[in-house]
């Protein structure tokens, strides 16, 4: 992998962090995975992150072999309340 997959998946991590910090839900997607990793909690390193994942299981990665991230936030808006 090339320095330009380590700093796009760098990227990536930092990004999924932050939606994670603002109470998102996030999945990662690793090349040659099929099914997104659901991230409970990262902890980014120099070369490698480690996710912890929603189901207890943690793995170390690194940051090429991050392709992806799918985030979903939550409204601000409440339609209950309007």
């Amino acid at each position: 992998m090339s320095a330009r997959d380590h700093s796009a998946g760098r990227e990536v991590i930092h990004s999924a962090d932050d939606c994670l910090h603002e109470g998102c839900k996030v999945e990662i997607f690793l090349r040659a995975r099929q099914e997104p990793i659901a991230v409970a909690r990262l902890n980014p390193g120099q070369f490698t992150v480690r996710i912890f994942s929603a189901s207890g299981a943690s793995y170390d990665v690194a940051y090429s072999a991050i392709e992806a991230a799918r985030y979903v936030r939550h409204s601000p808006i409440n339609a209950v309340s309007s």
